[in-house]
């Protein structure tokens, strides 16, 4: 990749990559977000074991690829070799 800039004489050369940051821990509203729905939602369905994730005192924490995973496959990982 080349790039031109003004006010110099010789072109810069150089390389970019860019890959945003994407935790591998989510919130109960991180997940809401991915998943465009509300929180209370979410809460719900964690709370009743259908969507993975473990609950630390009175916070939720959701793994993003077992919650992709669940919504790519509509059960949790376990249950998909029943």
């Amino acid at each position: 990749m080349t790039i031109e800039t003004l006010g110099e004489s010789a072109p810069v050369i150089g390389r970019h990559a860019f890959r945003p940051f994407e935790p591998d821990v989510l919130t109960l509203e991180e997940v809401a977000e991915l998943l465009c729905v509300e929180p209370d939602a979410v809460a719900d369905l964690a709370s009743s074991g259908e969507l993975p994730g473990r609950q630390i005192g009175d916070a939720w924490r959701f793994a993003r690829s077992a919650v992709l995973d669940w919504l790519a496959h509509g059960s949790r990982p376990e249950d998909s070799d029943q």
